[in-house]
């Protein structure tokens, strides 16, 4: 494990299809903040289940710090690593759960035998399913 850190909203949890973000601050053996680049950090965003790896851009600000950006449209927990040499930093891998949008009428279903008409005086149920614009299921 190295001594770098990652800071930022991106590492803990996120909204679907919404920005996530995250800045990787360098550090020395000793857990002095570095104030050069070049240093060749890897991000991996993993996904379990199917299995999905995606390798992510770096920003290097050539000061110590790296930036990147991401959206995840899957609901879910993911693993954000972060390496270093192929050593993960302070905290890495760090756990993501990503939690549907808001509700989008437009895929939200229907179904049971309520929807297709009851006779006048019958009972009748039917069920709604609600999902964000990503087809996420709401609960």
């Amino acid at each position: 494990e190295t001594k770098s850190i990652a800071i930022g909203q991106g590492i803990s949890r996120l909204i679907a299809g919404r920005n996530g973000s995250f800045t990787i601050i360098a550090r020395d053996e000793f857990s002095n903040n570095l104030t050069r680049g070049g240093d060749p950090f890897v991000v991996w965003l993993v996904y379990t289940s199917p299995v999905l790896r995606k390798n992510q851009t770096i920003h290097d600000l050539q000061n110590g710090l790296y930036e990147t950006y991401f959206i995840l449209t899957a609901t879910g927990i993911y693993n954000i690593e972060v390496r270093l040499a192929g050593n993960h930093i302070s905290g890495s891998p760090f756990t993501v759960i990503v939690d549907p949008a808001s509700v989008d009428p437009s895929k939200t279903t229907l179904s049971g035998s309520g929807i297709n008409g009851v006779p006048l005086g019958k009972e009748s149920h039917f069920d709604v399913q609600l999902s964000d614009e990503f087809g996420n299921t709401i609960k």
